[in-house]
C-alpha cells in the first residue's frame, strides 16, 4: 500500500514539475524579463538608459578617405580622372545631447543633437592632414554645375563671378591641403564690386552652413566639407521616451519643431521615420527592418534583415542598407526630379534638394550602383567588406553592437559649352571624398548584456529543460511502477466444484497418512504432489 501510494505521488509531482517548467520557461519567466527589460531602456528620469541617452560614454569611430586626382589636366580633356585614394584620417566622433527638456504628457524627450570630431594622428596611418592634393575647386564646379541645372539664365553671371574671384587660376582642379578641404576651408575672394560677383557671392552666404560656407570677415568666404558639422548643432530632435508603449521608444516625432520636411516632392519622402541612429527600441522583428532619419542626406533609409550573425558571442542579426533603383520603386519615386525618367542612377542618391549642390550620394567606389558609373573613372575597386553599410543588431535588447555606417559624395561633371576650361569635360561622376561612422562596443558593455540579460535567458532555458526532462522521466518511472504493480496482483475466480461420490474419491491416489507426514518436510515432494492433484480431480470428474 505504501509503495502504491509513493508512485502515485510521484506521478502528480512529476506532472506539476512538467507543467510548471512549460509555463515559467516559456511564458513566466521571458514576460518577467521583457518587463524589467523595458523598463529599463525607457528614456523616463531615472532609468538606467537615461544617463547613457543624454552622454554617450563612448566616441564613434570617423574615418574620412580623399581621393586624389592624378591627372588634372587629362580630365579637362575629356579623359578618364584617375583617383588615388588617400586615408583614412581617423577621428573620436562625439555625439552630445543638449537642452533636453521631457513632455510627461506627449511622453517625449526634446534634445539639441551635436557632434565633436577629434583627429587621431595615431590610428591615421601617418597621416597628419598637411598633405597636399589636387582635389576640384568646389566653388568654381558646384556653382556652375548646379546653375547649369537650375538656373541656367544665371550661368553667365556666375561664370564672370567667378572668374574675378579667382583671377588667373582657371583651372577647377587646386592643390589644396587634406585638412584645409576637411575642416579649416578653402578662402574665397568676393571684394569685388562688380553686380556678378556680388550677386554670386551673396547666394553663396545664403546657404551658409548647408554648403559649409563660413565667413572670414567683409570680403573673403571659404568653404569646407566637414568644418560646418564640428562643434556645432545637428538639429533639434523631439522623440517618444517609450514609457507609454515601448515599441515607440526612440521614435522621431519632429526635427526642429517641423513633423515633416520639405525638401523632396511628396510627403511619404519627407517623413521622419525610425530613430536617429543611437537609440532603438527593443524587440524588434526582422521584417520590420531598422529605420533611422540622417540629416546629412535628409532622408530616412532602411536597413533591411540579412542572415543570423554575431558579436562577441552574442548572437545578433545582420542588416544592410540597399539604395536600390528609385526609378523602379513607386514608394521612393518621390526622391526624383521627373519620375521615372529623371531619376539618380541605381545606387545613388540627388542631394541637390538637400544640400543644394549637384552632389550625389552612394555606397563608396560605386559598390552596388549602376556599373556605368564605375566604367568612367580609374582607381576605384569596391569591396563589400570595406564599402558595405551594416550593423550587427541585437534585437532583445535593441542595442547595435557593431556597424559601419559608409557614403560616398560625388561631383557631377559635365562640359559647359558657355566656359571654355570647362567645355571639353566628359559627363561623370567624380568620386570626392567618402566617409564612415563605425561603432564596435567593447566588452563592458557586451558583458553588461551578456551576464545581466542572456546569462538569465541561458539560466531560464537550462531550468525550464531540466524541469521538464526531470517531470517527463519522473512520470515515465511512476506510471511504469503502478502498472507493474497491477500486472503482479493474484486473481482468484471462485467456481462451483462437483463434489466427487464416495466410489470416485476411492480412486484417487491418496497417498497413506504416515507417508504425508514422513515427507512433509520435502519441498519437492509437496510441489510434485500440488501439480498431480487438478490432473487427478479431472480424471475423477
Amino acid at each position: 500500500m505504501i509503495i502504491k501510494w509513493n508512485s502515485r505521488k510521484l506521478a502528480i509531482i512529476s506532472l506539476c514539475a512538467l507543467m510548471f517548467s512549460c509555463f515559467n520557461g516559456c511564458f513566466l519567466f521571458p514576460r518577467i524579463i521583457k518587463f524589467m527589460l523595458a523598463r529599463n531602456v525607457q528614456l523616463r528620469k531615472g532609468s538606467q538608459m537615461r544617463p547613457i541617452f543624454e552622454k554617450i560614454p563612448f566616441p564613434l569611430t570617423f574615418k574620412v578617405y580623399i581621393f586624389n586626382i592624378t591627372n588634372p589636366d587629362d580630365v579637362l580633356i575629356g579623359e578618364k580622372p584617375k583617383l588615388q585614394e588617400i586615408g583614412p584620417l581617423v577621428f573620436d566622433e562625439w555625439k552630445l545631447r543638449d537642452n533636453i527638456v521631457d513632455d510627461d504628457f506627449k511622453d517625449t524627450v526634446t534634445y539639441t543633437l551635436r557632434q565633436r570630431f577629434n583627429f587621431r594622428p595615431d590610428l591615421s596611418n601617418g597621416l597628419s592632414g598637411n598633405e597636399e592634393i589636387i582635389f576640384p575647386n568646389i566653388i568654381t564646379i558646384a556653382s556652375i554645375m548646379t546653375v547649369k541645372k537650375e538656373r541656367e539664365a544665371f550661368l553667365p553671371i556666375v561664370i564672370k563671378a567667378i572668374q574675378q574671384m579667382f583671377g588667373n587660376n582657371t583651372s577647377p582642379f587646386v592643390r589644396l591641403r587634406i585638412m584645409d578641404i576637411l575642416f579649416n576651408g578653402m578662402i574665397f575672394n568676393c571684394s569685388g564690386s562688380e553686380f556678378a560677383i556680388r550677386t554670386t557671392c551673396a547666394a553663396i552666404k545664403a546657404e551658409g552652413e548647408r554648403q559649409g560656407v563660413r565667413i572670414v570677415n567683409s570680403t573673403h568666404l571659404s568653404i569646407s566639407l566637414l568644418g560646418h558639422k564640428n562643434e556645432t548643432s545637428i538639429a533639434r530632435f523631439t522623440i517618444l521616451r517609450g514609457i507609454q508603449r515601448t515599441r515607440d521608444l526612440g521614435r522621431i516625432i519632429k526635427i526642429n519643431d517641423d513633423h515633416l520636411q520639405s525638401v523632396w516632392d511628396g510627403d511619404e519622402c519627407n517623413r521622419f521615420k525610425g530613430t536617429d541612429s543611437t537609440i532603438f527600441p527593443p524587440f524588434l522583428k526582422p521584417s520590420e527592418g531598422l529605420w533611422t532619419f540622417t540629416p546629412d542626406i535628409c532622408m530616412s533609409t532602411e536597413a533591411h534583415f540579412v542572415r543570423k550573425s554575431s558579436y562577441a558571442s552574442l548572437p545578433t542579426s545582420y542588416y544592410s542598407i540597399d539604395f536600390g533603383n528609385f526609378s523602379s520603386d513607386k514608394t521612393k519615386q518621390c526622391f526624383c526630379n521627373d519620375p521615372p525618367y529623371d531619376c539618380p542612377p541605381a545606387g545613388t542618391l540627388d542631394l541637390l534638394p538637400c544640400l543644394g549642390t549637384r552632389i550625389y550620394g552612394s555606397k563608396p567606389h560605386f559598390l552596388d550602383a549602376d556599373k556605368s558609373l564605375l566604367s568612367k573613372v580609374e582607381g576605384l575597386n569596391p569591396d563589400r567588406s570595406k564599402h558595405d553599410i551594416f550593423v550587427n543588431f541585437e534585437a532583445i535588447s535593441g542595442t547595435p553592437l557593431s556597424g559601419r555606417k559608409r557614403l560616398q559624395f560625388s561631383l557631377v561633371i559635365e562640359p559647359i559649352e558657355e566656359y571654355e576650361v570647362l567645355s571639353q569635360l566628359s559627363e561623370l561622376f567624380l568620386p570626392i571624398i567618402w566617409v564612415e561612422e563605425g561603432i564596435d562596443l567593447n566588452k563592458t558593455y557586451t558583458n553588461l548584456l551578456k551576464y545581466q540579460l542572456f546569462l538569465a535567458y541561458k539560466a531560464n532555458e537550462a531550468m525550464k529543460w531540466i524541469g521538464i526532462v526531470c517531470g517527463f522521466i519522473g512520470v515515465i518511472v511512476a506510471v511504469t511502477v503502478i502498472y507493474n504493480e497491477n500486472d503482479t496482483k493474484v486473481s482468484i475466480t471462485p467456481t462451483t466444484a462437483e463434489i466427487p461420490s464416495e466410489e470416485s474419491a476411492s480412486n484417487l491416489s491418496i497417498p497413506p497418512i504416515h507417508t504425508i507426514s514422513e515427507n512433509l518436510d520435502n519441498p519437492i515432494y509437496l510441489k510434485r504432489r500440488i501439480e498431480k492433484i487438478p490432473n487427478e480431480i479431472h480424471e475423477v470428474c
